[in-house]
């Protein structure tokens, strides 16, 4: 275990200042983009979910959120060059599933930190917001649970801060899916089993699916959908994704 804890903190300690630095950046730069749009005349008089979605917030994390994805791949294709090779880590004293799971574990981190640097930025983007439409009107519009509101109204924030038992298996399975199949995709790509892009092709078919039904897009497109139904292929697809990436890491495939 020891072994293991020392393998995960290489692993954060190669993306730790990027993931930082990219979490600060998804704090600070939708308030810079909230702060400009409500310079418009118009902007005090509509609801905070349409600020963030007219200010282009939700553009903006989707930017950061690539970019995290995009950092751990750097990552974990750093290994194929430099002195600190993939040979020299499969050698390491430790089981071989603990290199996947160090790898899988180093980026579910690293989503996480992205999710709270989101959570942050959304919660003070309110109270900004918030304060300046009281000014701007003398105290006269008060949005009375206008967080809460705005988190029921909103696509993208109930898929980020779902609010019952369904959306919520939802949103983990979303999040479990693309840890897994990020780290699958390059594990078979390593290994050259390129037909695992078929699999991951699948799972991401089942995401968008569940994406569209969540920010109500026309249904005629995705009638007798189940969500759950859904959740639980996606859970599926993400225990092969490490079942499958496991075996090809302790067969030593990715050398």
């Amino acid at each position: 275990m020891r072994s293991f804890y020392r393998l995960l903190n290489y692993e954060l300690g190669t993306i730790l200042r990027g993931v930082l630095l990219l979490s600060l950046g998804t704090v600070i730069s939708p308030l810079m983009f909230l702060s400009i749009h409500m310079n418009r005349d118009f902007a005090r008089y509509q609801r905070y979910e349409t600020i963030l979605e007219e200010s282009g917030c939700m553009i903006v994390f989707l930017v950061y959120l690539a970019a995290m994805l995009g950092l751990f791949l750097k990552s974990f294709y750093s290994h194929y060059s430099g002195s600190k090779s993939i040979y020299t880590l499969l050698a390491l004293p430790v089981r071989r599933e603990a290199i996947y799971f160090g790898k899988l574990l180093t980026l579910v981190i690293a989503l996480l930190m992205l999710w709270a640097a989101l959570s942050l930025s959304v919660w003070i983007g309110f109270g900004m917001v918030d304060g300046k439409i009281q000014n701007a009107t003398n105290g006269l519009v008060v949005p009375h649970n206008g967080m809460f509101l705005a988190v029921i109204r909103s696509s993208f924030l109930s898929i980020a801060f779902p609010l019952n038992a369904q959306a919520l298996l939802s949103t983990l399975s979303i999040g479990t899916a693309l840890a897994t199949g990020i780290c699958y995709g390059a594990v078979c790509e390593r290994s050259r089993r390129y037909w695992g892009f078929a699999v991951l092709a699948g799972a991401a078919y089942a995401v968008i699916r569940a994406l569209a039904y969540r920010m109500n897009l026309p249904a005629s497109a995705f009638d007798e959908f189940s969500l759950q139904a859904n959740s639980i292929i996606l859970l599926l697809f993400s225990a092969w994704f490490a079942w499958h990436g496991i075996r090809l890491v302790k067969r030593g495939a990715i050398g």
